[in-house]
This record gives C-alpha cells, structure tokens and sequence, in this order.
C-alpha cells in the first residue's frame, strides 16, 4: 500500500466483509469460512469452502441482480475467485490442500455462517475443534512454515492454552485419519512437539507432514509431482485472466 492509499476504516471493512456474507446468506449457500478474519487488518480476501452447485447458485445470482464482479477459475485445482467491487471471494469447491490443491477430500467441512468473537474477529459458527481442525491443517499442509501463514499469530492466540484438548477430540482425531492415514499417529506426535514447544516451528516440520502425506501411495506422490509441475507452467502464464461473471457456465 502506497503513502498515497487509504487504509480502510475498521467500520468501511467490516461493512464490505458483511457485505459478502450477506449475499452468500441471501442465496442460502452452503460455505465454511476457513480461516477468521481479524478486522483489525486489511482484509484483501476471504476463503471459504463452497460445494460447486452453491457457486453456481451464487455467480447465478451476482447476474441476476447485476451486481458488479468478475471472476477466474484459479491455476490451482478445485478453485474459483470472485471478485466483488474490491473484495475477493477465494472459494475452494472442496477441503483441500498443498499449493495447488491437488489434496482433496469429498468429507465436506461443517457448512456454517459466521459470528464475531473478542469484537473484531469473523470465524465460523462452528464447534472450536471443527475451527482447529481446518485451520492447522492449513498451517501445516498450505505453507513452507506456519508462521508464512497470515493468520498464525492469531491461531497461537486461539488454541495456545488448549491445543491438547483440540488435539484429543475424536473429529481432530478422524481428519488426522483422513489426511495422514497410517501415519497419522506420527503426524500427531509432530504436530504435538510443535505446539508444545510454544508453537515455534523447526524448518522441517511441514516439509516431514507433507512428505507423511505423500507416502501413503505412489499414486499420491506422482499426482503431486505432475499437479506441482502443471502448477507452476500454468501460475507463469495465466496472471490475473478476470472475465465478467456474465462469461461465466455452470
């Protein structure tokens, strides 16, 4: 932001976010907000899981009222970023993970509207350990490091003082599963030792949970090789292609 930018205001900010969700709500759409948005700092994006019929619902109706956007398929795979006046919508079609999203799950997040906690802070009406759920997975299995994430310093806040119940609680516990399969019990010691020692990351602890991940199948690990390889031709050569959501097909 230049010397010349305003920074918007924590009531402009907040009325643009609620903006969008009300839209969402207004076209009973299914979506998880995946990550709390402290309205506190610039809010740039919001990333929710949306099922792909209830995106269709939404662009049908951002039409249908003439509502200014546009959009783009992303280069990462099961994604799409809608673009409403100066807010993007970044929308995963399911849970999934890596950078380029290759990692998915059809076990859908639990689908919720939003509340605010400690009075500037969004995050998903949800129980806490479905928020710590997908939240650490996404520190862990999104970033080089935790703390590369936007929104690492507020997760310490969240769960510094009861990560080892989050930790103990059977839906934490069955998503471990999922990703890690018959590695999960040594992911879960990883992730233990992390968080144990204050949240403080050692290079290698989520270059260690992907490659567990990776090593469940050779199917798995050559998907993420070509996925990795298609991710970054196409990241060099498809920038910002928005089209008017009026272009756009279900």
């Amino acid at each position: 932001m230049t010397a010349n930018e305003k920074q918007p205001t924590p009531v402009n900010q907040e009325l643009r976010v609620n903006a969008v969700f009300d839209m969402l709500d207004r076209c009973n759409a299914r979506y998880y907000l995946l990550r709390p948005i402290d309205l506190h700092e610039e809010v740039k994006d919001i990333d929710v899981v949306m099922p792909q019929e209830d995106v269709n619902v939404v662009i049908a109706h951002i039409k249908s009222h003439k509502i200014k956007a546009t959009y783009t398929t992303s280069i990462a795979e099961n994604s799409i970023a809608i673009v409403i006046g100066d807010m993007v919508l970044d929308v995963k079609t399911r849970v999934c993970f890596f950078a380029s999203k290759f990692y998915a799950f059809n076990e859908p997040p639990p689908y919720a509207g939003i509340k605010k906690v400690n009075g500037h802070i969004i995050i998903p009406d949800v129980e806490p350990w479905h928020l710590f759920t997908f939240w650490s997975l996404h520190l862990f299995l999104d970033k080089t490091n935790p703390e590369d994430s936007s929104s690492y310093h507020l997760f310490k806040d969240f769960y510094g003082n009861n990560w080892m119940t989050m930790m103990e609680n059977h839906y934490v516990r069955e998503w471990h599963k999922l990703v890690w399969g018959n590695f999960s019990s040594i992911a879960r010691k990883r992730i233990r030792t992390f968080m144990g020692n204050g949240f403080e990351h050692r290079n290698e602890d989520n270059d260690f949970l992907k490659n567990l991940v990776l090593s469940q199948h050779v199917l798995i690990h050559l998907t993420y090789y070509f996925e990795k390889l298609k991710y970054g031709i196409i990241r060099r050569i498809k920038r910002n292609l928005y089209k008017p959501v009026e272009a756009y097909t279900c």
